[in-house]
């Protein structure tokens, strides 16, 4: 599976052609862990997909289907596309990823 890579916020000039929700968003990131390897859990929700993980940089891995980031200098979050497959992506969910100890 090819991970999701962020569009630039210059780029974005295309309308998503896909919108992804929760439960199909946890099933990409299920593969996307699997294929990397290492021990997680993936939980989804109706807003949220949680991802809880014991080893390895996971965090830069998964960044792709993170739909908003926090800009500091304009003090708001700012809605993200993603290219996944060679198509235009928005992941309609908030990614919470936790990193265990066990």
């Amino acid at each position: 599976m090819k991970l999701p890579t962020i569009i630039e916020q210059d780029d974005i000039k295309n309308i998503p052609s896909r919108l992804i929700f929760p439960v199909e968003g946890a099933k990409l990131i299920r593969q996307a862990l699997k294929e990397y390897g290492g021990k997680f859990k993936v939980q989804s929700s109706t807003a949220f997909v949680r991802v809880e993980w014991t080893d390895g940089a996971v965090g830069q891995l998964l960044s792709g289907f993170n739909s908003k980031v926090f800009d500091g200098m304009i003090d708001m979050s700012v809605q993200r596309l993603s290219e996944l497959d060679g198509e235009v992506v928005k992941f309609c969910f908030q990614l919470s990823l936790i990193r265990s100890s066990q």
